[in-house]
């Protein structure tokens, strides 16, 4: 008896499927999940429930469909194409949209635009709310040696009196989403005389929008990064910035290396999402030569090197200068899923 189908939906059945061996009956049921894969009604995705009504371009991303295939024991060679058996269980009513979670409902301060005005505070962390989960310090840009233990760090001497300005890509962010608070950590043995946080103007990348200054130990804005008796550094933490700050531009850090500290540096491997430009002396606008600068870090314009401005930073690298590790206070649902790369 020859070996068809009454319907293209329907799979190999008996008699049709008298005589034939195991892979050849797999191979007819594929077949005729293809033919019903390719009909007008409405699908459902095998992985994640989403229904083709909803996302008629709906796709995962190559390794979920290759997990989802060894999990199903599916050999790598078989077609791509493996819809829901019509003699399966059938596909039940779409599930209702679930509320968020209760720490992403309401309104909070996530970002500020601008200078504070003059007699105002900065917004305080508003408070967790009723049954919400408590708020995790989480670290949402690092150096490579942060995520690669066995990358080394150097330790590089002589940044006494030097500016030094990061900038930090948001390709090298997760997530982008302004935390309630933002805290950052050194290594080094230095002495920081000031710091700076601030995001980008869009259309004028080289200039900030608003500096916040960080400070240390409750309030100080000198920070003493220092190292233990056996030549490790330890962390310097500075206090939380208690606002959230949008990255989607990225993130300058501007710092300056006191020139009676110890001047030296942790610097990390090369990470082509972490741009550093720095500069020890000035020419002024005018073409006057000051050296040292002095302390630049609050200057708003991080493109001190076209002369309109002043000349300062003469030098650039990839690389993570003292700054290890940027932290954001988040809450738990912001966390629970990180897109794949």
């Amino acid at each position: 008896m020859g070996k068809t189908y009454f319907d293209p939906w329907q799979n190999p059945t008996y008699p049709q499927d008298v005589g034939m061996t195991d892979d050849e009956v797999a191979v007819g049921a594929r077949a005729a999940s293809l033919a019903r894969a390719q009909s007008p009604g409405p699908l459902t995705c095998q992985i994640d429930g989403t229904w083709s009504l909803d996302d008629p371009l709906h796709a995962d991303n190559f390794q979920t469909c290759m997990q989802f295939r060894h999990q199903h024991v599916i050999g790598d060679d078989e077609p791509w194409t493996y819809w829901q058996l019509i003699d399966g269980p059938l596909i039940g009513p779409r599930p209702p949209v679930p509320n968020p979670p209760i720490e992403l409902i309401d309104w909070a301060v996530r970002a500020h635009a601008g200078t504070v005005p003059a007699g105002s505070q900065i917004p305080v962390i508003p408070p967790v709310q009723a049954g919400a989960g408590a708020r995790v310090w989480s670290v949402f840009a690092a150096t490579p040696n942060y995520t690669d233990p066995s990358l080394p760090f150097t330790k590089q001497p002589g940044w006494n009196g030097w500016n030094l300005t990061m900038w930090v890509n948001p390709l090298g962010m997760w997530p982008l989403k302004g935390s309630y608070a933002l805290r950052l950590t050194f290594q080094g043995q230095f002495r920081l005389s000031s710091l700076y946080v601030g995001v980008p103007i869009p259309d004028q990348i080289w200039l900030v929008a608003a500096q916040h200054q960080m400070t240390f130990d409750n309030g100080n804005t000198t920070g003493f990064a220092q190292m233990d008796d056996l030549g490790n550094f330890l962390d310097l933490v500075t206090d939380p910035l208690p606002i959230g700050l949008d990255c989607s531009n990225g993130l300058y850090i501007s710092m300056y290396f006191d020139s009676d500290g110890g001047g030296i540096a942790n610097l990390s491997a090369n990470d082509p999402n972490a741009y550093a430009e720095f500069g020890y002396k000035m020419w002024l606008a005018d073409g006057t030569l000051v050296s040292p600068a002095g302390d630049q870090a609050a200057n708003p314009d991080k493109g001190l090197n076209t002369g309109s401005n002043g000349y300062l930073f003469q030098s650039y690298i990839n690389q993570w200068i003292a700054l290890t590790k940027i932290e954001g206070l988040f809450d738990p649902a912001t966390l629970l899923i990180k897109p794949s790369s």
